[in-house]
């Protein structure tokens, strides 16, 4: 029933044109890419946290109540004290910014590296492809140690053995 749904004969597969067209209509099997951020962009973020913009406008209220208390009423009052939170304050802001950056460009890395190559059915012979390019209906070719590299139905199995380790915490396979 499923075969006649997703309208593939488990004999030779998808044809290449029904492939394309499907990938077209599904897009592709990966997570959806974000887009890239720019320290720009991730500092005025950081900037509008309101753990940043608190210690900032609270050392600024300071700081002009304690330059306004030193130079018009001469007061002796410190105004280092507020000077320093707030450059901490921004130091901290670009240190965040240039990590928030740092772990984008690392998952855009490990998005890459999840790709693995998988074998299947199209045209009537076996084939190699990467996992982002299958579609529904393709016919995975599986053999020991292969992991599944999308979800799917099995049509034939022999002495079949899944290791669910990964995703129940189970410490030998099922």
């Amino acid at each position: 029933e499923v075969l006649q749904e997703l309208r593939v004969d488990p004999s030779t597969g998808l044809s290449s044109q029904e492939t394309a067209d499907r990938l077209k209509e599904y897009g592709k099997n990966c997570l959806h890419e974000q887009k890239s951020i720019s320290f720009r962009q991730a500092f005025v973020n950081q900037m509008r946290s309101i753990f940043v913009i608190l210690p900032i406008a609270v050392s600024g209220i300071v700081l002009f109540g304690n330059l306004y208390a030193q130079f018009i009423k001469n007061i002796s009052a410190d105004w280092l004290t507020p000077v320093l939170v707030i450059l901490l304050t921004g130091v901290v802001a670009v240190m965040s910014a240039i990590r928030r950056c740092r772990a984008a460009s690392a998952m855009a890395e490990l998005r890459d590296l999840s790709a693995p190559e998988t074998r299947v059915l199209r045209d009537g012979a076996e084939q190699v492809c990467s996992s982002h390019e299958l579609v529904p209906g393709d016919i995975l070719m599986l053999n020991v140690g292969d992991i599944v590299p999308a979800h799917c139905r099995l049509i034939e199995a022999g002495n079949l053995r899944c290791d669910e380790g990964e995703l129940t915490d189970a410490t030998s396979p099922t």
